[in-house]
């Protein structure tokens, strides 16, 4: 994130100095990289791979059932909102020390308080998948360039 971030804060500079910023030219394009990422995945690790997640989603189901108070419009509009989360610095404190004393991350204790607490509130499932996405990387072999499209992983929760 380092080449963002640097980039990020020359625009940011030039545009105060109401200057023109020059960022460096890029070493490839995006259809480039995606297809020296493509084909990396090839043969035994794409084999590999297809086999690992086939096995850790194996007998997930293929949609989590929502309840919905009306149905979808066939065309979606109107605002979609976010509420704010405001919690007192000691219960923030409590919950980084009970993630901590678990060997976890505030990201899994909070995801494994939806599963626990939330969804079967709104589900009578045992079992439903989560796609999450995952910070961009970074690849050494294309210096000054970062992914900002992040992967996707997979999560079986029951």
């Amino acid at each position: 994130m380092g080449v963002f971030y640097a980039e990020l804060g020359a625009l940011h500079n030039a545009a105060l100095a109401g200057q023109a910023c020059e960022l460096p030219r890029l070493p490839i394009q995006y259809a480039d990289f995606a297809a020296w990422q493509a084909s990396r995945l090839e043969g035994e690790l794409l084999q590999a791979q297809l086999g690992y997640w086939t096995q850790q989603l194996a007998g997930a189901p293929p949609l989590l059932e929502l309840p919905m108070d009306l149905p979808r419009p066939a065309v979606r509009g109107g605002a979609i909102g976010c509420a704010p989360l405001r919690m007192p610095a000691n219960v923030s404190q409590r919950l980084r020390d009970l993630a901590s004393a678990a060997g976890a991350t505030m990201f899994v204790l909070v995801l494994a308080a939806w599963q626990v607490r939330l969804l079967p509130c709104l589900v009578s499932m045992r079992c439903f998948c989560a796609s999450l996405p995952c910070r961009a990387k970074c690849y050494l072999e294309v210096p000054g360039c970062c992914t900002l499209a992040p992967s996707v992983h997979g999560y079986k929760l029951r």
